[in-house]
């Protein structure tokens, strides 16, 4: 449904960009990559403040970790690709498509519940996966044989489902259930990029930028087996992370 309500702008821009970038030699395409840096609450590693309980079972009855508190996220990478197209000395529009990926620490998972007295054989949880289309602007400047750049750009992400499994030594297994489907939402990104011409259509630099995105979903968990699944809640994904990285690019 998030991808219905976008599709069509999206399309339209990227269709603007190609036919603007075709009549005119004011096209210039970047690859970038580098770390990616988690922040917020998506770095907080706090199972306890991050523990739901049981509406109606009370605190000793746990049925998930929210994200909105804790993601456990760790440093990570980005890998984008840019089309930029120049609109005045001053002024550019860009697309830009990438990934990126953060692993999770589930050690503090298994602390948490082992202190609460269920001692675990085995927890883990899903690395995060984003993967986005973000449209954007641009203020560029040239200076000598370097051009300085500062971006905005906003697009639709995704990220597979934040899943867990912790295996007891009783032989119970708590795992979140319906977790394969990918979860939505819109990321927002600020860059700045810094290039030194090293030909006349060649140039590599330096890439800083900010992205943040909060991806809305439902999360439930169960205990197997010989229980029934547990109440679901609703829980937001805040995706933070500050990059840093190298860039290359290439004018046409």
């Amino acid at each position: 449904m998030f991808r219905q309500r976008h599709i069509g702008y999206f399309t339209a821009l990227l269709l603007l960009l190609s036919n603007l970038a075709f009549s005119q030699s004011r096209l210039s395409i970047e690859v970038s990559g580098g770390f990616a840096f988690p922040v917020g609450s998506y770095s907080e590693k706090n199972a306890s403040d991050a523990a739901v309980a049981h509406p109606d079972q009370g605190n000793d009855w746990i049925i998930g970790y929210t994200k909105s508190k804790a993601g456990f996220a760790k440093p990570g990478y980005y890998l984008q690709f840019n089309t930029n197209y120049r609109i005045s000395k001053l002024f550019s529009a860009n697309v830009i498509i990438g990934k990126s990926g953060n692993p999770t620490d589930a050690s503090y998972l298994s602390e948490y519940v082992t202190e609460n007295g269920q001692p675990s054989n085995y927890t883990g949880h899903s690395d995060y996966r984003f993967t986005y289309l973000l449209p954007g602007f641009g203020i560029q400047k040239n200076l000598g044989n370097k051009l300085a750049k500062l971006s905005i750009n906003m697009g639709p992400s995704t990220c597979n489902y934040p899943s867990f499994t912790t295996h007891f030594q009783n032989d119970i297994t708590w795992e979140t259930i319906n977790g394969t489907r990918n979860i939505s939402g819109l990321m927002y990104r600020v860059a700045f990029t810094l290039n030194q011409k090293i030909s006349e259509r060649l140039a590599i630099g330096l890439n800083f930028n900010y992205a943040t995105a909060s991806l809305d979903y439902t999360q439930q968990t169960s205990y197997t087996p010989g229980f029934t699944p547990n109440p679901s809640f609703e829980d937001t994904l805040k995706m933070r992370t500050i990059n840093f990285g190298a860039t290359f690019s290439y004018a046409f």
